[in-house]
């Protein structure tokens, strides 16, 4: 019973993908390359701990920092 589950599942999947239903993949590029943080200024607090201040970007909703 499970291989006829499994096979019936392949089936309706490729079946689908034949005809063009179910999931679909959209591809959303910016209008733009968002632009860099200015008058970034590292303050060390500790041995292990550091403060990151920059100007604010215009428009952005947040940063992601890499270390």
């Amino acid at each position: 019973m499970k291989k006829f589950l499994a096979k019936l599942a392949v089936t309706t999947l490729a079946i689908a993908m034949f005809l063009g239903i179910g999931a679909s993949v959209t591809t959303v590029q910016a209008a733009s390359a968002p632009a860099k943080v200015s008058g970034l200024k590292v303050a060390v607090r500790d041995d292990d701990e550091l403060t990151l201040k920059w100007t604010k970007v215009s428009g952005a909703t947040g940063y992601q920092i890499y270390r």
